[in-house]
């Protein structure tokens, strides 16, 4: 056999080659699909709504109790379905989260999830949620490996006294509307690959007066606070949270201003560490409390090795040291 020959044959081997592997690849997908597709024919026509309902619940359940232990909560809805709208959705309508007592149930109008049906090839977990309640909407998508994770939201007019966001995070009773988005992504073993962005503002917050000896380790009673607006602005990465923007109250002179108890401004960084609570605080802060909160914490006026007070009643101080034991000391603070 000549070289030209030769040449020739080996070309032809190798198309070949490429044209199997090809056609290798083809089959993979197309037996997936078809395992898919008979996946969805057999769960949307052959299971029964009830199993699948409860299934769902005992996940969602699980798995919240998991990352909030002391939740302990337990979930039913009236009636779930699917819906073959923009992909594949599972609804579930009139959803009860039921905390222990004395904690009151939360009514949840409507909790969607749409699963990422083919990341489950490359075994990714993956889907989108939607949640809706009278005006108030969550959507998103999450996904997770075995070590890495990525959620992304965006809440739209979030009332946090209907929904109980807050009651169910830090057992504390707030109320107020929430705008805004965000997206994180990083390795569940090492918080310090945690990187992302978080945009959110609040309306009408309000903190009722209550005991908070819980989150405090000793008696405390929290004064009533309430706030006409909320706005911040984080950027994680290179293992720092960047506190670009926390602003509580409203501008300096706006009638929005005149009724805050407390109006402040926080900048500055925290340097994540392995062990979250030795991640290290570099935060300025400025505030200023209302004529009657100020009553409540007359003491703040002594303390002047942590706070500088400037003339028109704000203070400043600066917040160093590991997370699980702030240093503050005195600043000048910035006008708010």
């Amino acid at each position: 056999m000549t070289h030209a020959a030769q040449d020739a044959f080996s070309e032809t081997v190798n198309e070949v080659e490429k044209i199997s592997r090809f056609k290798i690849i083809l089959k993979s997908f197309f037996w997936a699909g078809l395992s898919i597709f008979f996946l969805l024919f057999f769960t949307l026509f052959k299971l029964p709504d009830e199993k699948i309902k409860n299934y769902i619940l005992w996940q969602i359940s699980s798995n919240m109790n998991q990352q909030l232990p002391r939740t302990r909560l337990s979930i039913t809805a009236e009636k779930g379905h699917f819906s073959l709208g923009l992909g594949l959705w599972y609804v579930l309508e009139g959803v009860t989260l039921s905390p222990p007592a004395p904690e009151q149930p939360i009514k949840i109008e409507e909790i969607s999830i749409s699963p990422h049906i083919f990341g489950l090839i490359f075994k990714n977990l993956g889907a989108d949620f939607q949640i809706e309640n009278q005006k108030s909407k969550l959507t998103g998508a999450f996904h997770l490996s075995s070590s890495h994770f990525s959620v992304s939201f965006k809440a739209k007019q979030i009332d946090l006294n209907k929904m109980k966001l807050v009651r169910l995070i830090a057992t504390l009773d707030a109320s107020g509307v929430i705008h805004g988005s965000g997206s994180l992504k990083g390795d569940f073993n090492d918080i310090t690959q945690l990187q992302g962005d978080i945009q959110l503002s609040a309306e009408k917050v309000s903190v009722p007066q209550q005991e908070i000896g819980h989150l405090t380790f000793f008696p405390f009673t929290l004064p009533e606070i309430n706030v006409s607006s909320l706005d911040t602005q984080i950027t994680i990465e290179r293992s720092k949270v960047i506190v670009k923007n926390l602003t509580l109250g409203g501008a300096s002179g706006s009638k929005e201003a005149k009724t805050d108890d407390i109006r402040a401004k926080v900048t500055g960084e925290i340097n994540l560490s392995k062990i979250v609570p030795s991640s290290q605080l570099d935060l300025k802060a400025s505030f200023m409390l209302s004529e009657r909160l100020h009553k409540q914490f007359f003491l703040l006026d002594s303390m002047t090795q942590f706070l500088t007070k400037s003339p028109n009643g704000i203070y400043g101080t600066h917040l160093t040291g590991p997370l699980f034991q702030p240093m503050p000391q005195a600043a000048q603070p910035e006008n708010i």
